[in-house]
C-alpha cells in the first residue's frame, strides 16, 4: 500500500495529539481558483476534517452566490457551514475562537483540520492576533457591550481625518465592525493603523495557496457568475427576507447587493421577467467585474500575509522549529501534479509518526 493510500485510509492516526505536535492545513486562493475541487482531490477520504474558511458560507441562507459546496453529501466531515441563521456581523476574532474550538475537537478525534476558503482577512487571525487580544475576555466583552447605533458616514469622516491610513484599509464606511473598533481605539488614544499584531498561530501549520494565470482565473470567474445565475442565484435572493436584503446591501456582499438593486428596479418598472430584462446583461457584467476586482485584492492581501508569515518562519527556523510551511501552486501551469499530493501526504505521515501513529 502506498503512502498516499495509507494516508487516505487514515491508518493508526494518533487518537489524541499533544499540544506541541498539533497540525492544521490551510488551502486557500482567490475566488473561483478551484479550492473546493482541489480539497477533494488532495485529501480524498483521508484522516482529515474540513473547516470553512469563506465568510459568506457561514450564513445559512446564502448558498448559490457564495459557491457553498454541498457539504452534507460529502463523506468527509465539514464544519462551520450554515452556522449563522440571522443577518448579523461575524468578526475575525469571533471566527478565530470558533475555529480554535473546532480544531480542538478534530484533534481529539485523531484527525487533522483542513481550513478551506479565501477570506484571507479572517484566515489571518489563525496566525496573528491584536497585541491587546485576550481570548478569555472576548465573550464577556461581547456580552457587556450593547449594539451601538451611530452615523457611519460621520464616523468615517472622523477616521479619515485622524487616521487616513486605517480609513484606506477599510475601503468604505460600510465596514461597521472595524469602523467601530477604530473609533474605540482613537478614543483610547491609539492610532488604529499603528496597532501591532502578534504571531500566535493556533498550531503548527501547512499552507497551500492556489493561483492561476490572470486570463485563466478571470475566464473562470466570468463563467462561474453565469453558471451561478443559471443555477438560481436571482431566485435565492428573491426568497430572502427584508432583514437579510438590508444586511446584504449594507455589507455590499458581491453579487447579492447588485441583484437586490436589480430586483428593486424591476419591481419599480413592473417587470417580472428577471432574465430577459434589458438590464440583465449589465447585472451579469457588473458582478463579473466586481468579482475580478475582489480576486485581485485577494492576491494583494495574500502577498502581504505571506511576507508576514515568512518573516515569522525565519525566526522560528533559527530557533530550531521547522514544523510550519508555505507552498504556492499555479493550477494553470501545474494542474494538480502528483508530487504535490505526495508532498502533502508525506507531511501528514511524518506528523502522524512523530505523534505516536503507526504505519503498517
Amino acid at each position: 500500500m502506498s503512502k498516499v493510500e495509507r494516508f487516505k485510509k487514515g491508518d493508526s492516526v494518533a487518537h489524541s495529539l499533544s499540544k506541541d505536535n498539533r497540525l492544521f492545513f490551510v488551502l486557500s486562493g482567490p475566488t473561483a481558483v478551484g479550492k473546493t475541487e482541489v480539497s477533494q482531490d488532495f485529501f480524498g477520504t483521508g484522516c482529515v476534517e474540513f473547516i470553512n474558511g469563506d465568510m459568506g458560507q457561514l450564513y445559512k441562507p446564502l448558498s448559490i452566490g457564495t459557491a457553498k459546496p454541498d457539504w452534507k453529501s460529502i463523506p468527509i466531515a465539514h464544519h462551520l457551514f450554515d452556522i449563522i441563521e440571522r443577518p448579523v456581523d461575524y468578526t475575525a476574532l469571533d471566527y478565530r475562537e470558533r475555529v480554535k474550538t473546532c480544531m480542538e475537537e478534530v484533534w481529539e478525534r485523531g484527525n487533522i483540520p483542513v481550513v478551506v476558503g479565501g477570506s484571507l482577512f479572517y484566515l489571518r487571525m489563525l496566525f496573528f492576533v491584536p497585541g491587546d487580544y485576550d481570548s478569555s475576555c472576548l465573550a464577556s466583552k461581547r456580552g457587556s457591550q450593547p449594539e451601538i447605533d451611530f452615523d457611519r458616514e460621520s464616523a468615517w469622516e472622523i477616521l479619515q481625518s485622524k487616521d487616513p491610513q486605517r480609513a484606506e484599509q477599510l475601503e468604505s464606511a460600510n465596514d461597521t465592525y472595524r469602523l467601530k473598533r477604530a473609533l474605540e481605539l482613537l478614543e483610547a488614544g491609539v492610532l488604529p493603523s499603528s496597532r501591532t499584531l502578534k504571531y500566535e498561530p493556533l498550531a503548527h501549520y501547512r499552507i497551500l495557496f492556489l493561483t492561476r494565470e490572470r486570463e485563466d482565473l478571470y475566464a473562470r470567474i466570468n463563467r462561474r457568475v453565469v453558471e451561478m445565475i443559471g443555477a438560481g442565484w436571482i431566485e435565492e435572493v428573491k426568497g430572502l427576507s427584508a432583514d437579510w436584503r438590508a444586511f446584504l446591501s449594507r455589507k455590499k456582499l458581491i453579487g447579492y447587493s447588485e441583484i437586490i438593486t436589480y430586483l428593486e428596479e424591476l419591481e419599480k418598472e413592473g417587470c417580472d421577467k428577471t432574465l430577459s430584462s434589458p438590464c440583465f446583461e449589465t447585472l451579469v457584467s457588473c458582478i463579473q467585474q466586481r468579482t475580478r476586482r475582489y480576486a485581485k485584492r485577494q492576491m494583494t492581501f495574500w502577498r502581504m500575509l505571506k511576507r508576514e508569515l515568512k518573516k515569522e518562519l525565519v525566526c522560528s527556523i533559527k530557533k530550531g522549529n521547522e514544523e510550519c510551511s508555505i507552498e504556492e501552486l499555479d493550477l494553470t501551469l501545474s494542474p494538480l501534479p502528483l508530487y504535490i499530493k505526495q508532498t502533502i501526504s508525506d507531511q501528514c505521515r511524518v506528523h502522524t509518526m512523530n505523534t505516536g501513529g503507526r504505519w503498517q
